[in-house]
């Protein structure tokens, strides 16, 4: 599983980017793509 952090997230549209060592580019997610 790749690890990254949080490098934006906007709290109005529930979405953000997460920045990794394994990408070139921001990964985007969205809070109903996340679990827990």
């Amino acid at each position: 599983m790749a690890k990254g952090k949080v490098d934006f997230f906007n709290d109005t549209g529930g979405y953000g980017f997460i920045s990794t060592d394994d990408a070139d580019d921001d990964v985007f997610f969205h809070m109903e793509d996340v679990g827990g």
